[in-house]
């Protein structure tokens, strides 16, 4: 055995390391759509780099239906009020030293999430409530170092025909910056009476950007150029902003991702019978046409994350 392969015997084991990052949206942020596009991002790069490797541990949650719909041209089902799923979405570099994201994710709409965090705001140890339904809460939140959050573009814009911005059936509110910049707030606050592992960095994925796109770029807001974002973001969602700004925006990146669908001429998503978004398909391959350089990107920045 030479003397290289005796060194990487030894130093690769030692070296492995695993960072937690954990996944969290807002109510219709389109999360399970976006699960849905990462593992078919994971899948085409596994294909083409042989050191990348996935694969996912379903729990309670079957996030492997996400991609197949997708892949026959359907959304996948959104999560409703009160339902919770877990799964671990884990990512793996192979090289000198093997470099792990576990990607832990509740499958539960955003503001369910925030009550499952309630409890712990007085203090970890004051804490009165069964999490037999997620029994990794204390993991999903506490052990990790970074985050994903997952908001939509297309409800902030004011255009849908419902005023969105009131409370739903169950007393609800429903703006995406509110809770999000809410849920922010919960878990930094977490950390800080916990004294946990700290934030390395916070990845912001815009949902649904191919419904506002024409209208963003017609007001000087394309997500696609960071100027036009954090105009976007400043206008749109100041609360968050205004919460990233405090506890240090450096560490944030913002991804604009979507999945193409048929639109009209007045570039409203095209549906069929049963209300359902047409999907734009590329039939040869298989796959929906969405934004696959943004969830590369999110993916190498993922990988710069845990590599600090």
């Amino acid at each position: 055995m030479s003397i290289l392969q005796t060194l990487k015997n030894v130093i690769s084991p030692s070296s492995s390391r695993e960072k937690r990052v954990s996944v969290i949206g807002t109510r219709t942020a389109g999360k399970t759509t976006a699960l849905g596009c990462l593992y078919l991002t994971c899948q085409i790069m596994s294909a083409m780099e042989p050191g990348f490797l996935y694969k996912v541990e379903e729990k309670t949650s079957g996030i492997r239906e996400a991609p197949s719909m997708l892949r026959r041209g359907r959304f996948p089902t959104a999560t409703l009020p009160g339902q919770y799923y877990e799964a671990d979405f884990i990512m793996r570099w192979k090289g000198w030293g093997d470099e792990t994201a576990r990607l832990p994710f509740c499958e539960a709409a955003g503001e369910d999430e925030q009550k499952l965090l309630e409890p712990f705001q007085g203090g970890m140890y004051n804490i009165n409530t069964d999490f037999r339904q997620i029994d990794s809460i204390n993991k999903y939140i506490l052990e990790s170092n970074a985050f994903i959050f997952v908001a939509a573009t297309n409800r902030v814009t004011q255009l849908e025909e419902t005023q969105w911005y009131e409370k739903e059936p169950d007393q609800t509110f429903v703006d995406p910056d509110v809770n999000l910049a809410r849920f922010i707030d919960k878990i930094f606050k977490y950390k800080e009476i916990t004294r946990s592992a700290p934030i390395e960095g916070i990845a912001v994925l815009l949902t649904k950007y191919d419904e506002i796109r024409h209208l963003a770029k017609a007001s000087g807001m394309s997500l696609e150029t960071p100027q036009g974002a954090r105009a976007f973001l400043d206008v749109n969602f100041p609360d968050t902003t205004a919460s990233l700004k405090f506890y240090g925006l450096e560490k944030v990146k913002f991804f604009p991702v979507w999945v193409d669908t048929e639109k009209d001429e007045n570039h409203r998503t095209i549906k069929d019978a049963q209300g359902n978004a047409k999907i734009v398909m590329d039939m040869r391959r298989r796959l929906p046409s969405y934004s696959i350089d943004s969830y590369k990107d999110l993916i190498q920045y993922i990988k710069t994350v845990i590599t600090k």
